[in-house]
C-alpha cells in the first residue's frame, strides 16, 4: 500500500514524499502496536484522534505533529479515492497544535557570518552562488534545483528570480539582492557547457536536491560546525526571522517572498528562543 500511496504522491518533491511516507509508517507501526490492526486500509477517525493524542503526550513538537497529521490525511484522502475506503475519515479530525512550540532554530550571528565566510573564501563560485541564493530569497531546496536560465533575469543594478510551480503550485518572483545577484553573475561566466537548461551544474551533472544537502553538509565541516544541524532549509527559517523579527518587515511582504499560503505560518518566526528567554530572565531583579 505504502508503494500505491507513493505513486499518489509522485508529483511533490523527494523531500516531501519521504517526509510523508516517514510519518505514515511511525503511524501505521503505532496502529499494529496499539490495536494489533494489520490492515493499512481498515482506518477510523478515532484511531487518528488517539494517535494526535499519543504524540501530544509524548511531547512532540507542534511541528513533528503537523506533520504526522498532514501525512495522515492525504493518505486517507488516497484511500477514499482510489476506493479503499467510503470516505475520508481525516477530514472531520481536528488538529491540535501543541503550545510548547518556538521559534524555529537558527544560527546565532557569529555561526552565519562563519559559515559565510567560509562559503566565501573557498573561491567554488558554484557553491557560492547557490549558498547566496538560499540566504537572500529563502527558497526551498526544490525550487533552487528546479531553476532554470530563463528564470533568472540579471543587470548591474537589478535582479529577480521566478519560482515555476513551488508548493501549492504557486508561482512567484523574488527581487535578488546584490550579493545573490553577484554570486550569480559569476557563477553564470564559468557555468559548464551542458544539455541543460538548469541553472546549478555540478560535476556529475544537473545539482539534485540531495546533492545541494550534501554539500552544505560539507561546507559545515569545513567551517568547524559539524556540532550544528545545517541544511539548505535553514537558511528559509534564518530569513524569515531576520526580516520579521530584526527588521520588522510587514509578514504580508515576508509570505510573498516565502510563497507560504497563509500568513498565519509566518507566527512561529514571531516566537522567542528558549535562550531569549532564559537571557531576560536571568538577574531579573538584581
Amino acid at each position: 500500500m505504502i508503494e500505491q500511496f507513493k505513486e499518489y504522491i509522485s508529483g511533490q518533491s523527494d523531500n516531501t514524499i519521504k517526509n510523508y511516507v516517514r510519518n505514515l509508517e511511525l503511524f501505521l507501526v503505532w496502529l499494529k502496536e496499539r490495536y494489533d490492526e494489520e490492515d493499512p486500509t481498515n482506518i477510523i477517525d478515532k484511531d487518528i484522534k488517539d494517535y494526535q493524542r499519543f504524540l501530544l503526550n509524548s511531547g512532540k513538537a507542534s511541528s513533528t505533529i503537523s506533520a504526522s497529521m498532514f501525512a495522515i490525511r492525504k493518505y486517507c484522502s488516497f484511500l477514499s479515492e482510489k476506493g479503499y475506503a467510503a470516505s475520508n475519515v481525516a477530514m472531520s479530525v481536528k488538529v491540535n497544535k501543541s503550545e510548547s512550540a518556538t521559534a524555529p532554530n537558527i544560527l546565532s550571528k557569529d555561526e552565519f557570518n562563519r559559515f559565510r565566510r567560509t562559503v566565501l573564501t573557498s573561491n567554488n563560485l558554484l557553491y557560492i552562488a547557490i549558498v547566496e541564493t538560499l540566504m537572500a530569497t529563502g527558497i526551498r531546496v526544490n525550487e533552487l534545483t528546479s531553476l532554470e536560465l530563463n528564470d533568472l533575469i540579471l543587470s548591474d543594478r537589478k535582479g529577480k528570480l521566478f519560482v515555476r510551480n513551488g508548493k501549492g503550485n504557486v508561482s512567484r518572483t523574488i527581487p535578488l539582492n546584490n550579493d545573490a545577484r553577484k554570486a550569480l553573475v559569476d557563477y553564470l561566466d564559468v557555468r559548464k557547457e551542458v544539455d541543460s537548461e538548469r541553472v546549478f551544474i555540478g560535476q556529475r551533472g544537473v545539482m539534485t536536491d540531495d546533492g545541494v544537502r550534501k554539500l552544505i553538509d560539507r561546507l559545515k565541516k569545513k567551517a568547524g560546525m559539524e556540532h550544528l544541524v545545517i541544511t539548505p532549509h535553514l537558511f528559509r527559517h534564518q530569513l524569515a526571522t531576520e526580516l520579521i523579527r530584526n527588521k520588522k518587515q510587514d509578514l504580508v511582504l515576508v509570505k510573498d517572498i516565502l510563497g507560504h499560503a497563509n500568513i498565519s505560518t509566518l507566527h512561529v518566526y514571531s516566537k522567542s528562543t528558549e535562550e531569549e528567554q532564559a537571557e531576560a530572565l536571568e538577574n531579573l531583579y538584581d
